[in-house]
C-alpha cells in the first residue's frame, strides 16, 4: 500500500513485462499487479481501490497452458494464440536456457523429491571381527518430509539444493542411526540417488500432479532425427523409422513404406489433412502430427493406433491399420503384420493390476550366463550390481536405449536391449546386476544339493526361497501293513467317505500332503475308495500361490493390524553414562534366528477368512491388540501399545506388566504349522554357508524382507524431452558420457493381500520379550541401566557382583520370575509362560568400551495405538431396490434364497443390463455345471487365467453358488476386493458347503465364509433374500423349505423327517435321475436303468474302465434322446464336467448332439457318462425335469443337507420318491 498509493496520486500506469506481467514502475522500483497466468496480487487489488480502474484480466497465459517443444525450444501458446518462447536446451552445457516468459511460467511448477543418501554401515560380529557394507538411506529417516523446490531454476542448481539441505541435517560425525552392533554413517565418497516429481501449485496453495494429457502426444509436431529406444516388438518397426533425413518428412516416408505408395502422394494427401485440421500448411517445415496420422487413416478407410512409448494413446478401428510409437518427436512407424495386430489389441483403458503368482522362469540360471565385456551380441550376461548403471553409460553412448528393469525405486535389476534391424543381428542382449556375493551364493546352493536354479537374486530373496523349498522337502511316510489293518478295521472296512465297500483301497492324507506341513501319523491317513480318492483330489483346497508362508488378510484386516505400526526397535537412552569404566554390555544370542528356531508356539497362517475379535474371556489369540497406557519402556520391560505376538502377550500377563482388561482384540488363525517348524531348515541353511558372517546376514535379510508388505511394480521410460514423462512418474536425470537421458519412474502398487507380518512380529515380539527378561534380571540383581540397543543392554553391575545373564539358558526363562520371587502365588501373574526347549544359553555379557555407547539420542521407543471394530450389519433390500444400487449406482450385492427362488435368473438379467452400459462382466462358479448354467466358467479357471497371471479386468465378477467355494479360492478372488472391482454373489448357504475346504493343509468350518468380514465387504453389505419359488411347485417347495433353520422340521430328529419323506414322495417306477452317496451304487443303477430303458435298435459301447479315472468309464446302450453326463477335469471340444448333453443322432463313426457337438465314439467313452444316477454332492446347481429318486437315506453319512438339496433339484412333488 505504501507504494501502490502515492503510485496512483501521481497518475502512474501500470506496463507489460517481457514475462506478460502487468506492474506498476516508479523509476526502479515496482510492483507486480497481476502475474504472467492472470491472476490478481493483492497490490492489484489495492490498485483496483484506489484508482477506480478495472486492470486487463488474463496475463501472458492461461493458468491451464501447457508447454510443447518443436527441437530443442519449448514453446506456450499465449492468451492471443500467439507462440511463445519459455526455454531453449542447450547441448553445450545440458542446460535449459529461461526466457523471463519461462521464468514466470516455471515459477508456479515445484519439483518433489524422493532423496536417497549414500551410507556406510560398520557392524562387529560376536566373535569381535568387524564389517563394512555400502547402501543408502531414505532422508524421511532423518525427519525430512515434503522436500520440493521451483522448476525455475536448472537441474544441476535443483540438485544442489536439495544435497544442501540433506547435509544441513546431518549431525557432526556423520552418524545417522544405530542399532545393536550396526551403525550408519554418512558416506561422503557415495553417489546420491534423486528422483523428482513435477507439481503445480494453484492459487489455492494445493498441488497437483503434473500428468500428460492425450493432446500433448496427438498434437505434437514429429520429424526429427530418430534415437534409438526400447519400445515394443522393436524387430517389427520398418527399416524407414531409423533413417536419418534433413527435411521433415519422416511419418509420409515412412507410411509410404509400409502401405507400399508414392511419397509423393502421401505428401499431397498429407497436406489435404493438415489443412482440414489446422487451416495451415506448414507441416513440411514443423513436421506431422500423430493427429495428422489419425486423420490420414480415416480418410483413407484403414484402423490407427498411436502409442506413446508401450501406452495406447488413441485407436481408430480399421482394416490394415497404422500403429506409430511417438518417441521424443519422432514417430516410429511398424511395418510387420504381426506387430501392428497386436498392438491395435492393447487396451487404452488402464486396469488395476493385481500381484501375479510368477511359477517359473525362462531366464536361464547364473551358471550359465557369461560376464559383460563389452560385446554386442544377443544372449545373458552378468555385472555387479553397482557396475550397471557404467554398464547403460556403454549402451546409451554408442546410440542404443536398453530397457530398465528396477528391482526398488532407485536400482536396477537388469538391463534388456532388443536389436532391431538397425543393428544387424537379431535377438535379446540381457545385463544382470548380480550382488557383491554372487558366486558364494551359487555354491551355498550347491552344498545344500537343492534343486533351485539360481538367476542373481538378492540374498534376502534366495534366502526366502530356499527357506520354503526346504519346508516342502519332506520324506512321505508309507504305512505298514499293521497300521492300513487296524486303520481299516477302525473304518468299518468301508471307503470313509462314502462308505462302500471296494476290491482295493488306496491310502490317502486327509489333509494334503503338499499343503501340510505337520507330522505325519497313522491319524494322517483313511481308506478311500478309488473312486472317491480321484474326487477328494480333485475338489479339495489348491495351493495356488508358492509361498506357503504368507499370510491373507481380508481388506479391513489388513487395515487395522497389518497397515498398524510395528513393534519398534528398542533402542533407547535411559540414562546417562558418564564413563563405560565397570560397565558391561550384554546381547541376546542370535535372537531373531532363535525366535524361530526354539519358537514355543504354533506358527500362525491367516485367511481372508479370520477377523479381528473382541476379547471377552481370558483367552488369547495367534495376534492380540494390547491397550495400556505406556509410561516407561524399561519399568513396563520393553511394552508399546498395539498388536503384538502372543509370545509378548503371554509375557507381559505373566510378568504383571499388563492385565486382561488390557487385551482388546484378537487375532486367531485359520491355519497353523507345527511350532519347530523352522528348526530343520535354518539349521541346513546355516551348516552349508562357509563364511559365519552369510549365515547371519541370511537369516536377518530375510526377517527383513518379512516386513515388506507393499507389493509394487516399477517401469522406466527413458528420454530426452520431458514430456515424455507418463503419469505420476519421478523423474532420474542419467548422465553419460556425451549427453544425458531421462528416466521416467512410474511406481504402481499392485493388489496384494498377502503378508507375512505376523512371522515378522513373532521374531520382533520375541526380541521383545527377551530384552524384557535381560532388563527384569538385571534390575532384580540391582544393575544400573544406561542405554538400550535392540537386542542389546549397557549397564553397571553392582560392585562385588557377578549378574547371572551368563548362566541362563532358554530352557530356564520361563521360570525366571521364580528365580528371583519365589514360587508363591502372584496376584500379578495373569499367565503362565510357555516354556522353550533349547538348552542354548540366552544371553551373553561382557566388558563395556566407548563404541558400545550410543552415538545418537533417539527418542524413547513408543507408537500409538487407537482401534475400535464395528459390528457387521447388512442392509436388507426389495430385489427392485438391489437391482437399482447395482445398475444406477457403484453398489455390490448379495442375493440369498431357497433353492428354487429363481437367484441365477435374477443376476442374470442384471449382468445383461450391466453389459448393455459397457461394462465387463465375469461369471464364476465352482462346477462346470453351476457355471454352465450362469453363462461362466469356473472359479478355478478364472484364478489361473486372471489373478495368478495379474491379468483382471472385468469391472463386475459374478460368483455363483457361494456356499461351494472353497477356502484357496476365496483367497485369490480377496486379491480383486483391493481394486475397484464390484461383486454379484450368490448362494444358498443350507445347501452343501465347499468339499474339502481347507487353508495351507488346515480344515476350514463349514460357515466361515457365511460369518466372514470378507463376505460383508464383497457385497457392500447389500442383502436381497428371494423367497418365492420359481422352480417347483408350491408343496414341494414348502416341504424342503421346512429342513433349514427356521423351518419347522429343521429341528425335528432325522429319522422322524425322513419316515415323513417316504410316506410322501412315493413315485413308483424307474426314476429317470436318481441321487446316491456310494459311487458303487451309482455304477450298480446306471447299469441297470440304461439296460431298462434302451429302445429295441439301441447301439452298445462297450468300454473298458481306465485307473485314475475321475468316473471310470462304463459301457452303455445309446440311442437319440439320451442324456450323457460331461466327465472331463478341462473342458474338451465343448464338453464340461457335469453338464448335460442330449444325443441327436449316431452316425457310424460319430455321435451328434443337440447345439452341434459331434464326436468319436472314443471320444464320449473317455468324455462322457451315464446320468441317471449321480452323486448328492454333484448335483448341486442343477435342475431335474422328470422323475427323481433319493437313495441311500439309510447311510450313516446322510445328513438332513442331502435330503435338502435333492428334493430341491426336483420340480413336482408327484414325481419324487425317497426310498
Amino acid at each position: 500500500m505504501e507504494f501502490v498509493v502515492p503510485a496512483v496520486a501521481a497518475g502512474l500506469e501500470p506496463t507489460e513485462t517481457a514475462s506478460g506481467s502487468l506492474v506498476l514502475r516508479s523509476g526502479r522500483n515496482y510492483v507486480t499487479l497481476v502475474k504472467a497466468n492472470g491472476t490478481k496480487t493483492q497490490a492489484g487489488g489495492i490498485y483496483e481501490a484506489r484508482s477506480g480502474k478495472t486492470l486487463p484480466s488474463g496475463g501472458a497465459f492461461s493458468p491451464d497452458a501447457r508447454a510443447y517443444r518443436e527441437s530443442n525450444t519449448e514453446y506456450i501458446r499465449d492468451r492471443a494464440g500467439k507462440e511463445r518462447v519459455t526455454r531453449r536446451w542447450d547441448p553445450a552445457t545440458n542446460e535449459d536456457k529461461f526466457t523471463a516468459l519461462g521464468r514466470a511460467y516455471y515459477a508456479r511448477k515445484r519439483s518433489q523429491y524422493v532423496v536417497h543418501v549414500p551410507v556406510r554401515i560398520e557392524g562387529k560380529r560376536k566373535n569381535g571381527s568387524t564389517y563394512t557394507l555400502r547402501s543408502f538411506m531414505p532422508i524421511e529417516k532423518m525427519g525430512l518430509q515434503g522436500l520440493s523446490l521451483p522448476q525455475n531454476l536448472t537441474q544441476r542448481q535443483r540438485d544442489q539444493r536439495v544435497k544442501d539441505t540433506v547435509l544441513r541435517q546431518i549431525p557432526p560425525g556423520g552418524v545417522l542411526y544405530e542399532v545393536s552392533d550396526e551403525q550408519w554413517t554418512y558416506d561422503e565418497e557415495g553417489t546420491w540417488k534423486i528422483s523428482e516429481q513435477t507439481v503445480e501449485v494453484r492459487e489455492d496453495g494445493t498441488a497437483r500432479v503434473e500428468t500428460r494429457l492425450e493432446e500433448d502426444v496427438l498434437e505434437r509436431r514429429v520429424g526429427a532425427k530418430p534415437s534409438l529406444s526400447q519400445l515394443p516388438y522393436p524387430e517389427g518397426l520398418c527399416v524407414e523409422a531409423f533413417e536419418d533425413h534433413p527435411d521433415m518428412l519422416c511419418c509420409p516416408r515412412q507410411i509410404a513404406a509400409v502401405l507400399k505408395r508414392d511419397l509423393g502422394e502421401v505428401c499431397s494427401q498429407m497436406d489435404d489433412v493438415e489443412h482440414a485440421l489446422y487451416g495451415t500448411d506448414t507441416w513440411r517445415d514443423r513436421g506431422c502430427t500423430p493427429r495428422m496420422v489419425l486423420e490420414f487413416a480415416r480418410a483413407q478407410g484403414l484402423g490407427a493406433c498411436i502409442l506413446h512409448e508401450d501406452r495406447v494413446v488413441s485407436t481408430l478401428p480399421g482394416p490394415d491399420p497404422l500403429v506409430c510409437a511417438v518417441h521424443e518427436n519422432h514417430c516410429y512407424f511398424y511395418g510387420c503384420k504381426k506387430a501392428r495386430r497386436a498392438l491395435m489389441k492393447r487396451q487404452a483403458r488402464p486396469s488395476e493390476k493385481v500381484r501375479r503368482e510368477c511359477k517359473s522362469s525362462k531366464t536361464p540360471p547364473f551358471a550359465e550366463w557369461l560376464p559383460w565385456l563389452g560385446e554386442f551380441a544377443p544372449g545373458h550376461y552378468y555385472a555387479p550390481e553397482e557396475d550397471i548403471d557404467a554398464v547403460r553409460a556403454h549402451f546409451l553412448a554408442t546410440g542404443r536405449h536398453p530397457r530398465v528393469v528396477l528391482k526398488d525405486d532407485t536400482s536396477a535389476r537388469s538391463l534388456a536391449y532388443t536389436c532391431s534391424r538397425r543393428d544387424g543381428i537379431s535377438g535379446t542382449i540381457t545385463v544382470h546386476g548380480v550382488p557383491q556375493r554372487a558366486q558364494e551364493i551359487q555354491n551355498w546352493l550347491e552344498r545344500l544339493g537343492l534343486d533351485i536354479p539360481y538367476r542373481g537374486e538378492g540374498l534376502p530373496a534366495i534366502s526366502h526361497k530356499v527357506l520354503l523349498h526346504l519346508l516342502r522337502c519332506r520324506e512321505r511316510v508309507f504305512l505298514t501293513g499293521e497300521q492300513k489293518a487296524t486303520l481299516l478295521e477302525e473304518y468299518g472296512f468301508k471307503c470313509a467317505l462314502c462308505g462302500g465297500t471296494a476290491q482295493t483301497f488306496e491310502w490317502d492324507h486327509k489333509a494334503s500332503f503338499a499343503t501340510c506341513l505337520e507330522e505325519q501319523t497313522p491319524e494322517s491317513f483313511w481308506p478311500l475308495c478309488p473312486a472317491c480318492h480321484t474326487q477328494k483330489t480333485s475338489d479339495e483346497s489348491k495351493a495356488w500361490d508358492s509361498d506357503i508362508l504368507a499370510s491373507h488378510f481380508e481388506k479391513g484386516v489388513w487395515e487395522q493390524y497389518v497397515d498398524s505400526p510395528r513393534p519398534p526397535p528398542l533402542v533407547w537412552r535411559y540414562k546417562e553414562c558418564p564413563d563405560v569404566t565397570g560397565c558391561e554390555i550384554a546381547d541376546v544370542r542370535r535372537c531373531r534366528k532363535r525366535a524361530l528356531e526354539f519358537n514355543a508356539h504354533r506358527v500362525p497362517v491367516f485367511s481372508p477368512l479370520d477377523r479381528v475379535q473382541p476379547v471377552d474371556d481370558c483367552v488369547l489369540g495367534d495376534i492380540n491388540y494390547v491397550d495400556r497406557a505406556q509410561t516407561n519402556v524399561v519399568r513396563q520391560l520393553g511394552y508399546t501399545p498395539g498388536w503384538q505376538h502372543r509370545v509378548q502377550t503371554e509375557f507381559l500377563l505373566h510378568m504383571g506388566v499388563v492385565g486382561w482388561g488390557d487385551v482388546k482384540y484378537r487375532l486367531t488363525a485359520s491355519a497353523h504349522y507345527p511350532a519347530d517348524v523352522f528348526r530343520r531348515p535354518l539349521r541346513l541353511m546355516e551348516e552349508a554357508w562357509e563364511d559365519p558372517l552369510l549365515a547371519k546376514l541370511s537369516v536377518n535379510a530375510l526377517i527383513g524382507l518379512w516386513c515388506l508388505d507393499g507389493a509394487y511394480n516399477y517401469k522406466v521410460t527413458s528420454s530426452t524431452y520431458e514430456g515424455d514423462a507418463p503419469p505420476n512418474a519421478h523423474k532420474r536425470t542419467f548422465h553419460y558420457e556425451g549427453g544425458a537421458v531421462h528416466d521416467f519412474v512410474v511406481k504402481t502398487r499392485l493388489a496384494n493381500a498377502a503378508s507375512h507380518r505376523p512371522l515378522h512380529d513373532l521374531c520382533m515380539c520375541t526380541e521383545a520379550v527377551r530384552m524384557g527378561q535381560m532388563i527384569y534380571a538385571l534390575k532384580q540383581q540391582r544393575c544400573a541401566l544406561y542405554e538400550l540397543k535392540t537386542d542389546s543392554t549397557l549397564y553397571r553391575p553392582p560392585k562385588r557382583a557377578k549378574t547371572c545373564l551368563g548362566q541362563l539358558a532358554l530352557r530356564d526363562l520361563h521360570q525366571l520370575r521364580n528365580r528371583f520371587e519365589g514360587t508363591n502365588a502372584r496376584l500379578d501373574e495373569h499367565c503362565a509362560l510357555t516354556p522353550l526347549e533349547g538348552p542354548e544359553p540366552a544371553f551373553r555379557a561382557q566388558a563395556a568400551v566407548d563404541k558400545d555407547k550410543l552415538h545418537i539420542d533417539p527418542t524413547a521407543p513408543a507408537r500409538t495405538a487407537a482401534l475400535a471394530v464395528a459390528a457387521l450389519a447388512y442392509r436388507d433390500l426389495t430385489p427392485e431396490q438391489g437391482a437399482d444400487a447395482v445398475l444406477n449406482g457403484t453398489h455390490s450385492l448379495l442375493v440369498l434364497g431357497v433353492a428354487g427362488t429363481g437367484k441365477t435368473t435374477f443376476l442374470r438379467g442384471i449382468v445383461e443390463r450391466l453389459r448393455a452400459l459397457g461394462l465387463s462382466v465375469a461369471i464364476i462358479s465352482k462346477t462346470h455345471c453351476a457355471s454352465s448354467r450362469a453363462g461362466g466358467c469356473t472359479a478355478d479357471y478364472f484364478v489361473r487365467r486372471h489373478i495368478l497371471h495379474g491379468a483382471c479386468t472385468a469391472d463386475v465378477i459374478w460368483v455363483d453358488e457361494i456356499s461351494q467355494i472353497d477356502a484357496g479360492i476365496w483367497a485369490q478372488l480377496n486379491k480383486l476386493t483391493y481394486t475397484g472391482v464390484r461383486w454379484l454373489l450368490s448362494g444358498d448357504f443350507a445347501q452343501f458347503p465347499a468339499l474339502f475346504s481347507s487353508f495351507r493343509g488346515c480344515p476350514v468350518p463349514d460357515d466361515a465364509f457365511e460369518r466372514s468380514n470378507l463376505l460383508h465387504r464383497m457385497c457392500g453389505g447389500n442383502r436381497v433374500t428371494l423367497t418365492e419359488c420359481k422352480r417347483s411347485d408350491a408343496e414341494l417347495f414348502e416341504w424342503y423349505a421346512s429342513l433349514i433353520p427356521g423351518g419347522m422340521r429343521f429341528t425335528a430328529p432325522l429319522p422322524d423327517v425322513l419316515a415323513q419323506a417316504r410316506r410322501r414322495f412315493t413315485f413308483a417306477g424307474k426314476a429317470q435321475h436318481n441321487l446316491v452317496i456310494s459311487h458303487k451304487r451309482r455304477v450298480q443303477l446306471n447299469r441297470e436303468i440304461n439296460k431298462h430303458f434302451a429302445p429295441e435298435g439301441a447301439l452298445f459301447l462297450r468300454a473298458q474302465p481306465q485307473k485314475g479315472q475321475l468316473n471310470a468309464a462304463q459301457s452303455m446302450w445309446l440311442w437319440p434322446g439320451i442324456e450323457l453326463l460331461g466327465c472331463c477335469q478341462a473342458e474338451k471340444r465343448g464338453i464340461r464336467n457335469g453338464v448335460l448333453y442330449t444325443i441327436e443322432r449316431l452316425e457310424e463313426e460319430q455321435v451328434h448332439f443337440v447345439g452341434g457337438i459331434v464326436l468319436a465314439y472314443e471320444q464320449v467313452k473317455a468324455w462322457l457318462r451315464l446320468s441317471y444316477a449321480q452323486t448328492y454332492a454333484s448335483c448341486q446347481g442343477s435342475e431335474f425335469e422328470g422323475s427323481l429318486r433319493l437313495h441311500d437315506t439309510t447311510h450313516p453319512h446322510f445328513t438332513r443337507r442331502h435330503l435338502f438339496v435333492g428334493l430341491s433339484r426336483a420340480r413336482s412333488a408327484a414325481q419324487v420318491s425317497v426310498v
